[in-house]
């Protein structure tokens, strides 16, 4: 297929998706693999609004975050965009988006399965000087804001040289990636309606 071709394809994707790309993929030529795209932004303002907790999702079937997660899904069915080399990163915020339409029941999952890892977290030495909270009761916004600030605090004291204990690293890897990143490693595909896992290849699985 001609660059130009391409070009045009990207266009069109962008054009029949206005809820996902706010602007076209961009192409380039590659002498090794041949015409590839090489960009596409995912950056969305509705989806950083829902991902900051700035907006609400009061329905994980229903509503914004659903149909931009709906058009998400669509482009990677559309036949003008297989042909692209980026669907990685769409399965990607794909992965995320359905992690934020079922925060509510993630994160009280969350809260319970790594009890016992975040009890240490709190137990250990810098841990007992950070305010304990359920991460299972606090809205996204709450949860955003709590995992940012522990992370800070975290951060190693270049004047006293400490750093976290092993466990409390741990906890707060678990935290952080977790629920500020929507981590699928710690926020199980096992905590998802099984017919959701089915757009992602070899995700879903008999239970």
């Amino acid at each position: 297929m001609e660059l130009n071709n391409d070009q045009e394809a990207a266009e069109i994707i962008q054009k029949k998706y206005p809820k996902v790309l706010s602007s076209p993929p961009i192409i380039q030529q590659s002498k090794e693999s041949g015409i590839t795209l090489s960009e596409v932004s995912l950056d969305n303002e509705l989806f950083n609004r829902y991902y900051l907790g700035k907006a609400i999702c009061h329905s994980p079937t229903s509503g914004p975050l659903r149909e931009y997660y709906n058009g998400l899904i669509a482009m990677t069915r559309d036949h003008r965009f297989r042909q692209f080399n980026v669907k990685t990163k769409v399965y990607e915020q794909m992965s995320k988006t359905l992690r934020l339409l079922y925060f509510d029941t993630l994160k009280v999952k969350f809260a319970t399965v790594h009890r016992d890892l975040i009890e240490k977290g709190y137990n250990s030495p810098r841990g007992k000087r950070i305010k304990k909270a359920d991460v299972g009761t606090m809205s996204r916004s709450q949860a955003v804001s709590y995992a940012t600030g522990v992370t800070a605090f975290l951060m190693p004291d270049k004047q006293t040289k400490e750093t976290a204990t092993d466990d409390f690293v741990t906890w707060q890897v678990g935290l952080f990636y977790g629920i500020l990143q929507l981590d699928a490693a710690i926020l199980s595909d096992k905590w998802l309606p099984y017919e959701e896992l089915s757009v992602f290849p070899g995700r879903a699985s008999p239970r």
